[in-house]
């Protein structure tokens, strides 16, 4: 029988038990990783479904579709590596805990990269859904100042990764957090108080148009405030509680967010057109273009809903901004 030498009584530990709280560090890294991965599965869906369904889009918008998922999968796996190596690898390792890992601090490249694609195709949309000069300008704007958050996730990415082993070593750190979200979240929603008021002022007499464009529209405000939303809270969560990692709880699904939010808007096509006309059989298997919804005059005594079916050229006629969903995304 092992005879007991040490000196230390049965039972007890040779040195004190240190309790750390690490929900709102590791636990919310954690979290953010559970969120981002059922988000990601979202995004992967949707992408089968795109491709499944939309067979005839345009080569870029099909290059733009799996670029974005590339970068999505990218985000995730950092975001993961990040996690696996204070989780797992440096398990216990209460110094090794709050050093910056070089995955996690790569990560906000790529989400900014996600978001500017995000913001130059919907300033695209802006500008093919009416013909206005002003549009086009408001598009043009929009893109330059898509570039200043794009630039601040650069530079913040840099800084983190040469600034010092710790957050608090990245000095710059707060005042580009605060810029980059605030100016995110400032162009989700001009964009999508732009293409809602576009698509209101196509509305027509039609009640099936009028069902579609108000579903477009809903649908539209959703996806500008769900981004914005998750971006001040980001921000706000940052600010409250800087030498914690709550942000990542929100931080984590940010470009998830906007892939998946342009991929319902992409696959939502078929099913706001059936709203218009419930014989379309759909934008991967017949041609659109030869599809428009003209205005019906409201004082008119003939309101007859029947879709008029014509090719489709804004410079003849006077075709509502819906006509051109399917129309803008043909080869």
């Amino acid at each position: 029988m092992a005879t007991n030498t040490t000196g230390i009584p049965p039972g007890t530990l040779p040195f004190p038990v240190i309790h750390v709280d690490l929900n709102p560090t590791m636990g919310a890294d954690f979290i953010g990783a559970i969120l981002s991965s059922i988000f990601y599965g979202v995004t992967t869906l949707q992408t089968i479904i795109y491709f499944g369904t939309y067979d005839k889009d345009r080569l870029f918008l099909k290059l733009m579709v799996a670029t974005l998922w590339v970068l999505d999968s990218a985000s995730l796996a950092l975001y993961s590596a990040g996690v696996y190596r204070y989780l797992v690898t440096d398990f216990g390792d209460l110094l090794a805990i709050q050093e910056i890992d070089w995955s996690i601090a790569s990560e906000p490249m790529v989400t900014g990269t996600i978001a500017l694609i995000v913001h130059l195709f919907l300033a695209f949309r802006i500008r093919n859904l009416n013909q206005a000069p002003i549009w086009a300008y408001a598009a043009s704007a929009i893109s330059i100042l898509s570039l200043f958050p794009f630039a601040i996730a650069i530079v913040t990415t840099w800084r983190i990764n040469t600034g010092g082993e710790f957050l608090t070593d990245v000095g710059e750190l707060r005042w580009m957090a605060i810029a980059g979200d605030v100016s995110t979240s400032s162009i989700d929603i001009a964009i999508s108080a732009i293409l809602t008021y576009q698509l209101l002022h196509g509305r027509t007499a039609l009640k099936s148009t009028q069902k579609a464009i108000t579903t477009l529209s809903i649908f539209i405000i959703s996806s500008g405030v769900l981004t914005a939303l998750i971006n001040t809270a980001t921000l706000i969560s940052y600010l409250a509680a800087e030498n914690k990692l709550i942000f990542q709880l929100f931080n984590a699904c940010s470009s998830k967010a906007y892939v998946n939010t342009l991929m319902a808007t992409l696959n939502m096509r078929e099913a706001v057109l059936r709203q218009v006309n419930p014989t379309f059989i759909g934008l991967g298997n017949t041609n659109f273009q030869s599809m428009v919804f003209r205005r019906t005059n409201v004082n008119a005594t003939n309101t007859d809903e029947t879709p008029v079916t014509m090719p489709v050229d804004s410079r003849d006629h006077d075709d509502i901004a819906l006509s051109r969903i399917g129309h803008d995304f043909k080869a």
